[in-house]
């Protein structure tokens, strides 16, 4: 993830996805990853070169 990161790739993590795993709270997050909003994430693929689920 860090390699990604430095690179300079985006990395968003959906809410229920970290809810779903106990991840909630501050410090949950590397930093620079972002939660984008619910409704959003799947709206903004058709914009990105490429999508990827680790």
């Amino acid at each position: 993830m860090r390699r990604l990161l430095d690179a300079g790739v985006r990395v968003y993590a959906e809410e229920p996805g970290l809810a779903a795993h106990g991840l909630d709270g501050e410090g949950r997050l590397l930093d620079r990853v972002r939660p984008p909003p619910a409704d959003e994430a799947a709206t903004r693929w058709s914009t990105y070169r490429m999508v990827c689920f680790l």
